[in-house]
């Protein structure tokens, strides 16, 4: 049975890479366009004494901010906890 078999000549090799490269350039000038418009905004909210409203077992607790700069559509929220046992 007859399967296909290139030959590697270094012209299609050559070829091979420079279009795997030009895609792969244009996906990480996506990938970097996309990461750049991330936003970061961490605030601690508690003080770490008893009587924080925010270290109270049960209890609310809310916290205002206002952000430096505008941000886009769609907006997400990420909770990260730190030392939790």
């Amino acid at each position: 049975m007859w399967g296909f078999r290139p030959v590697p000549t270094l012209m299609k090799s050559f070829v091979t890479f420079l279009i795997f490269g030009i895609v792969f350039i244009i996906i990480g000038i996506v990938l970097l366009y996309f990461s750049t418009r991330i936003v970061i905004k961490e605030i601690e909210y508690g003080n770490g004494k008893d009587d924080d409203p925010c270290n109270i077992f049960g209890s609310t607790c809310e916290l205002n901010f206002s952000l430096d700069e505008t941000i886009s559509e769609p907006v997400m929220f990420y909770y990260k906890l730190t030392n939790f046992y």
